[in-house]
């Protein structure tokens, strides 16, 4: 993928939704799910979003029980090398944490932003004029749920060529939430306890 695609796409005025590897652009007014072609040249982005869905085989509230748990996350996220509350009690608005990735050298501060308990969640944070943001919704999905993650970046840092890698490394953090979500189901204690 060059990186001129990531970036002329996002600068025609559509969102990119990166999808285990696959780009595609989708108008912001457009029909859900409508294809539009990539421009060919490089442009000045703002913001860079990737979006990532996964099922897995647990009911929304041990999903959302997993996810809330702010301190456990490098448990099962092996994109998360620290992550810790700094307010205390349920996520609410305003409720802070600190959260280190793997392979980088700061840690970003976020603050929650909206929160509808047991479904979904969003929170942001800025350093050195990077603003990153991630939702996450929750929502059931035959016997289990359906996750819907969304991760985006803005600053300085996503313009030009740079646009490119921060795109590539949010699709690879949303792919390391999915894959840890998975994991973290697959070791939950089954009810009745086998």
């Amino acid at each position: 993928m060059p990186p001129g695609a990531v970036v002329g796409c996002l600068a025609g005025g559509h969102w990119p939704i990166l999808r285990l590897g696959a780009l595609s652009c989708h108008a912001s007014q457009g029909a859900a799910g409508q294809q539009l072609p990539v421009a060919p040249k490089v442009m000045e982005p703002r913001v860079v979003v990737a979006l990532l869905e996964v099922e897995v085989n647990a009911p929304p509230s041990a999903v959302w029980q997993i996810i809330a748990g702010t301190n456990d996350w490098r448990r099962w996220n092996r994109g998360i090398e620290h992550a810790e509350r700094l307010t205390a009690g349920n996520w609410t608005p305003g409720f802070r944490f600190v959260q280190k990735s793997a392979g980088e050298r700061m840690a970003f501060t976020y603050a929650i932003t909206s929160v509808e308990l047991g479904r979904r969640a969003a929170w942001s944070g800025t350093r050195f004029g990077l603003t990153r943001g991630m939702s996450i919704e929750v929502r059931p999905h035959e016997g289990g749920s359906e996750v819907h993650l969304r991760q985006s970046a803005g600053g300085p840092w996503t313009r030009g060529l740079l646009g490119y890698f921060v795109a590539r490394g949010l699709r690879r953090s949303l792919r390391q939430w999915a894959d840890g979500l998975r994991r973290a189901v697959a070791t939950m204690p089954s009810p009745g306890g086998r």
